[in-house]
């Protein structure tokens, strides 16, 4: 829009309104857009005067010097706000309706409020006075929960969009992540029989080599052969019924199971064969026995010594002397601090009277 002279007004004058100047003009002298500015200010009517209070407070609010550079850019900002709203209002196009405009500022306790309008009226702006009374502050409610949605999450190609979806989705893979672990978890390989008989007799072993409890042994292995009557540690828990019962001072019932059962595949296959020869010969069954103390190369130096010392006694006691004698002197010679030496001499003694 072309300015004129007469707009600015001498120095010290009222400005001229723009209405007033546009409505001097002919209508052939007006531009299209000053014609149109021309007849939306026409609608606009005067606004009320100020009362005196306001005017003081407006100058008062004119005249404070600003307290720091931050209040010149607030206050030219609202003014550049201000003028691309009236731009926007005097550059619409004819025929396209007027977009509706409510803005505010407020300046020192003054608020100047532009109400929204249709596109063929705009009305007017008030300036209303500022009450002197604080206004009481708003309850600030928190916003109700809305409702999830019900439609399946669909991918977008906006990012804002679709890293809510992914967030959206994310919980449901992780649920059902958890479901698959929770069901791993709460179904494990069902145990072997193997392994329940290894359990069994392992708590069978600790009854009678911590407890000391043979009682509570044998009900134990009492379990195993009624769950495992054909098991594949049928000869461990034979081996172990032998201990318990022997715990117990029941040695014919030892001897019994040692009778009919062969620990040949046993790491204690050997002691067990000398054990029974022991027992046998308790009973006074030393023929029997003497093909237990035969052999005592495969034997440990605990279980050798035993099998040597009851070989002698048992030649000792069918009268074979000589081979009696030469088994009791082998035995102090491997085992001269054996836990059967001084009964060992004294059978010595006894076999040659002379010595």
């Amino acid at each position: 829009m072309k300015s004129t002279t007469s707009q600015t007004g001498a120095e010290g004058a009222p400005l001229t309104r723009l209405s007033d100047l546009l409505a001097g003009k002919p209508d052939v002298s007006l531009s299209p857009l000053e014609a149109q500015a021309a007849a939306l200010l026409a609608k606009v009517p005067s606004p009320p005067p100020l009362s005196p209070q306001t005017l003081a407070r407006v100058g008062d609010a004119i005249a404070k010097t600003p307290a720091s550079s931050t209040g010149w850019l607030v206050g030219g900002g609202l003014g550049v706000i201000a003028a691309g709203t009236l731009a926007t209002l005097l550059w619409t196009a004819p025929g396209q309706k007027t977009a509706l405009v409510s803005a505010s500022a407020v300046t020192d306790g003054v608020t100047v409020t532009a109400p929204s309008g249709s596109s063929d009226r705009v009305e007017s702006a008030a300036i209303t006075e500022a009450s002197t009374e604080p206004a009481a502050s708003e309850e600030i409610r928190p916003a109700e929960p809305q409702a999830a949605p019900a439609s399946p999450i669909r991918s977008s190609s906006h990012p804002a969009r679709r890293s809510a979806a992914v967030t959206a989705s994310k919980p449901v893979r992780q649920s059902i992540a958890s479901e698959q672990v929770s069901d791993s978890v709460a179904e494990p390989a069902p145990e072997s029989d193997l392994a329940i008989e290894s359990r069994l007799l392992g708590l069978v072993i600790r009854e009678l080599r911590q407890n000391k409890d043979p009682k509570q042994a044998l009900a134990r292995l009492d379990e195993y052969a009624s769950r495992f009557p054909s098991g594949l540690l049928q000869d461990e828990a034979q081996a172990a019924r032998v201990d318990a019962l022997l715990l117990s001072g029941r040695r014919a019932e030892a001897l019994a199971i040692l009778e009919r059962t062969s620990f040949a595949r046993l790491p204690r296959g050997g002691e067990l064969r000398v054990l029974r020869g022991e027992l046998r010969a308790a009973s006074g069954r030393c023929n029997d026995a003497l093909s237990d103390f035969a052999t005592t190369t495969a034997m440990t130096a605990d279980v050798a010594e035993r099998a040597l010392y009851a070989q002698g006694m048992c030649r000792a006691h069918l009268g074979d002397v000589a081979t009696a004698e030469a088994d009791l002197r082998a035995y102090l010679s491997r085992f001269p601090s054996g836990r059967f030496r001084d009964s060992a001499q004294a059978a010595l003694r006894n076999l040659s009277p002379t010595q």
